[in-house]
Parts: C-alpha cells; sequence; structure tokens
C-alpha cells in the first residue's frame, strides 16, 4: 500500500492508524510528506484541521496527537491554501494574488512539491489566463539600473546612447522602446534619472514632460564682475 489517497479512507481508519503510530513512538508530523505505513497520514491531520470539524480534531486529539504542539504552517500547507483560495474564489484580485505570491510562496520555491507548483500554474491559468512563472519581475529601479549600466558601459554603447542596439540587447532593447513611445511608461520612472540624464534622454526623443527638468538658473552680474570684463576686452 504506497501513496494512498485519503478520500477513500474513513476518519476512523486514520485515528487508528494515528494511535498505532504513536503508541510505536513514531514522530508524527502535521505536513503533507508525512506518510506512514505508505497512507498520507501528515495530510489527513492537514485537512482535519482545516476543515475545521470540532468533533474529529477533538477525537484525533483524544489519541494523542496535540495541534497545538504542531501549528507551524509548513510551505506546501501555505501553497495549498494558496491554490485552495485561488480556485475558490470566483472574482479573484490579481494583485492580491501576485501580492502573496511574492512574499510568502516564492522565496520558497526550491522547497516545495513539484505537484502542487504544477497545481498552482494550471489554476492560475485557468483564473487569470496567462503563466504563473516562477520568478520575480525585476522592479523598476533594477530595471533603470541595467538600463544606465549599458547607457555608461563605453566599450558596449561607445556613442553613450540611450536606445539600445537591438542585437546586442534584445530584452533592454523592447523594454526601452516602450517607454521612448508610451509617455505613461516613461513617467514611472523619471524619479531614477539625474537632470543632466533626463536632458539627454528629451533629446533622443523620449516622452520626457519638461516640469521634471531644472532650467538652468542665472545670477545677477555684479558691479565689480562688469567692470572686470571691461578692461579685459
Amino acid at each position: 500500500m504506497t501513496d494512498k489517497k485519503i478520500e477513500h479512507i474513513s476518519d476512523d481508519v486514520w485515528l487508528y492508524l494515528l494511535k498505532e503510530a504513536l503508541d510505536r513512538g513514531v514522530k508524527v508530523t502535521m505536513n503533507h510528506g508525512f506518510m506512514y505505513k505508505g497512507y498520507k497520514l501528515g495530510s489527513f491531520l492537514v485537512r482535519a484541521k482545516r476543515r475545521a470539524n470540532k468533533d474529529i480534531v477533538r477525537k484525533i486529539e483524544e489519541v494523542g496527537f496535540l495541534y497545538k504542539y504542531h501549528n507551524k504552517t509548513s510551505p506546501n500547507d501555505y501553497l495549498e491554501k494558496y491554490i485552495h483560495d485561488l480556485e475558490n474564489d470566483d472574482n479573484p484580485v490579481k494583485i492580491s494574488y501576485i501580492t502573496r505570491f511574492n512574499c510568502y510562496v516564492l522565496p520558497k520555491k526550491n522547497i516545495l512539491d513539484k505537484e502542487l507548483k504544477n497545481r498552482l500554474v494550471e489554476v492560475w491559468k485557468e483564473k487569470f489566463g496567462d503563466t504563473r512563472k516562477w520568478k520575480k519581475r525585476d522592479g523598476y529601479r533594477k530595471k533603470v539600473a541595467i538600463w544606465k549600466k549599458y547607457r555608461y558601459d563605453k566599450a558596449l554603447n561607445p556613442k553613450g546612447a540611450w536606445v539600445p542596439v537591438q542585437n546586442e540587447a534584445k530584452e533592454l532593447y523592447f523594454w526601452v522602446y516602450a517607454r521612448r513611445k508610451k509617455p505613461h511608461l516613461m513617467e514611472k520612472i523619471v524619479k531614477y534619472f539625474t537632470n543632466e540624464e533626463l536632458v539627454e534622454l528629451q533629446k533622443e526623443h523620449f516622452p520626457i514632460d519638461s516640469k521634471y527638468i531644472e532650467k538652468p538658473r542665472y545670477r545677477r552680474i555684479t558691479k565689480e564682475e562688469k567692470l572686470k570684463r571691461k578692461q579685459q576686452k
């Protein structure tokens, strides 16, 4: 008997297996990876707690398994709950699920169960229509840093142009090109540039609103300076 599905086993059988394991001194853990005699006993304990069925929880604790000593949620348990929430959400707010994914799921990607990860990709596709990638998108600051690195790389970019050569930096080229054509995208990143850089970008036909560029300040020439200039002529 290996890898038994818990749906086909009654609670009484699970309780019997749990008691037997505890009586034999087996270290029972509440996570999906724990198995006893080929049965997913850990999964039964996780799901019993999640179902909030007070009767079965009481029976489990009477057998000797106390949840309060096993209440730390494992990464796989969290991922399963995340998938469950998304799957049963009739009107999911994408940005909310992205935030949860980036904060609590993505950092643990190397230790998560492969089947659960694949399941999330499937559910994500069903709900949002795109593919859930297992890497965090570069933020604006990081992307601009990559762009500036190209701009000031004299070996790669001897002319110091802000528009990359497509065949040398294809991914960066399309990212930059989008900001050259769409003012609202460029506006989101103007704060990462110096005044001098904004002037350069404007000259290369990037949609930089002049309000972001500081005008040179002129000061009045003193009488002494005027007299000195006359003497020099």
